[in-house]
């Protein structure tokens, strides 16, 4: 009989997310249709923190951030978005796609997603994130956080 792993609890975080710590974009996986960025532990921070976006569509973004700050677009900036990536991209679609403006680098970005998860924990930056436990079959997290 095939063990059914745990599934972690899912909160709510209310966007905008924004947090005075660095990123990076750890991987981007055409495959599978994620997007991750990873905020690694060390002297200043006592957690690692990682942001994946599932179902990506469309992306535009820095690869390295100074700081994270993630919010819903305003209408001029979802307007931005379509017309770089085309109406197909955002509208119409099941599931539906959200558009996140992402900024903390040189620039604002975004990126097209059907959903976007968050995690604190205290794995070292090598390890592998928690929130692809359903991509690797690794113990999930007991806590992750959807951005709504």
């Amino acid at each position: 009989m095939r063990r059914i792993p745990p599934r972690p609890t899912v909160d709510n975080w209310e966007l905008p997310l924004v947090l005075d710590r660095q990123f990076y974009v750890d991987s981007l996986v055409s495959t599978h249709k994620q997007l991750l960025l990873k905020s690694p532990m060390g002297d200043e921070y006592g957690d690692r923190v990682d942001v994946l976006f599932k179902g990506v569509r469309a992306v535009k973004l820095a690869f390295d951030l100074p700081t994270l700050k993630v919010r819903l677009p305003t209408d001029r900036e979802l307007a931005g978005v379509i017309a770089e990536c085309g109406e197909e991209t955002i509208g119409g679609g099941r599931p539906a796609m959200q558009a996140y403006v992402i900024s903390g680098g040189r620039a604002d970005g975004y990126v097209v997603a059907v959903t976007a998860f968050l995690v604190k924990n205290q794995e070292h930056g090598a390890n592998t994130s928690q929130l692809l436990w359903d991509v690797y079959r690794t113990p999930p997290p007991s806590t992750i956080y959807r951005l709504v």
